[in-house]
């Protein structure tokens, strides 16, 4: 018996929603963050002095954090619904690092940024949906 089952494809693109309170949303367009993806970036992060000599967990991790943010900043972040002054922002790797790090920071959405970044990570985000099982093999 064989199964005619397709293959899933890898979407580009994702949408991912953060939620506020007061019922606003911000919506980010985003590209996989991928080993290959963190690979276009890691140039810039071979020149960092290393946080590993030091045996500090923490600030390995905040490195590591920082990392993430700019690659999906400079990588990852297609377009935004962000609004500047009334106006749409432009999306560009400087404002989307900016307002990362400004949710992540200043704004005290941390929690938040972390599970984006875990969103970011998870490449089951970025495939075509699956198909219910009762309709597997329809046309």
């Amino acid at each position: 018996m064989a199964f005619d089952i397709p293959k899933l494809r890898r979407k580009d693109t994702a949408p991912y929603t953060f939620h506020f309170p007061g019922q606003r949303t911000i919506t980010i367009e985003t590209r996989p963050l991928t080993l290959e993806t963190r690979e276009v970036f890691n140039d810039a992060f071979r020149e960092r002095p290393s946080q590993k000599a030091s045996g500090d967990q923490y600030a390995e991790r905040m490195v590591a954090r920082a990392e993430n943010l700019a690659t999906l900043a400079r990588c990852c972040v297609v377009s935004w619904d962000v609004t500047e002054d009334g106006q749409p922002a432009p999306c560009t790797p400087d404002k989307a690092l900016a307002f990362l790090r400004w949710l992540d920071d200043e704004a005290g959405y941390r929690e938040e940024v972390s599970a984006y970044i875990l969103w970011a990570q998870n490449h089951g985000n970025f495939r075509e949906q699956l198909v219910e099982a009762s309709k597997v093999g329809e046309g």
